[in-house]
């Protein structure tokens, strides 16, 4: 169980989390959507020969999903930075457990 000081910042941890987690998710889902709603006008395009519509779904959805999990897990990793910094307090005592 965490202390009592660590509670606010483990809440605010959590709330970033959560920000970060729906921002991204709402980006795919207007971008997928987006694209979705303009496949008619996209298959106007062609890219090496194939329709614009086929080609971003078959070769953008995957790079999108890549670049949204590239920007998660760089953003988590800044954040998590932030709340380890924030809770080294001098008199910060490991959790107690078992030890082997």
């Amino acid at each position: 169980m965490p202390d009592t000081h660590q509670r606010p910042a483990l809440a605010r941890h959590w709330r970033s989390n959560l920000r970060l987690t729906g921002t991204l998710l709402l980006l795919w889902f207007a971008i997928v959507l987006g694209a979705a709603l303009f496949a008619r006008e996209l298959n106007e395009f062609h890219v090496f020969g194939v329709p614009g519509a086929f080609y971003l779904f078959a070769q953008g959805a995957p790079i999108l999903f890549l670049v949204i999990i590239g920007v998660y897990a760089r953003a988590m990793n800044h954040l998590d930075r932030l709340a380890l910094a924030g809770d080294r307090m001098p008199d910060a005592t490991p959790p107690a457990g078992p030890r082997s």
